[in-house]
């Protein structure tokens, strides 16, 4: 990330919706988890320790709303109960390969469509959110 989004902005090449993203992604204070790295640049601070216990204190600090990347991550978050809304963003790629989007951790989750985008891009947004679960019933 650090490597293009800073720089896309300027870049004329690009098509608007990245260079825009590029705007979005820079003013955003980024956490970095990671228990092999040494440093992260970019308006991220590096976070080590236990990653459920920073988000709970994150929640706590700021308005709740956060995006977190990775499978590794998400499925440790989902885990923990601590996601409550999933934004799948769609690309019409193929890869032929990789990490299960959120891994076990996410299996039997019931989630509700709120919203369906699509953009000029081709791409399409999925947004759903974690159904409550009854009472007495495991999350």
């Amino acid at each position: 990330m650090a490597g293009y989004w800073p720089a896309a902005g300027d870049n004329t090449s690009l098509p608007d919706y990245e260079r825009e993203y590029s705007g979005i992604w820079r003013s955003k204070q980024k956490v970095v988890f990671s228990r092999t790295l040494e440093s992260v640049e970019w308006n991220s601070r590096l976070v080590k320790s236990d990653a459920a216990e920073e988000v709970v204190r994150l929640k706590e600090q700021g308005d709740g709303l956060m995006t977190v990347g990775g499978p590794t991550l998400a499925g440790s978050l989902i885990a923990a109960g601590l996601v409550d809304e999933f934004w799948v963003y769609l690309v019409p790629a193929t890869l032929g390969g990789g990490k299960p989007m959120f891994g076990p951790q996410a299996a039997g989750l019931e989630l509700d469509l709120v919203e369906m985008r699509k953009f000029a891009s081709g791409g399409t947004l999925l947004h759903y959110r974690r159904r409550p679960q009854a009472a007495g019933e495991k999350q």
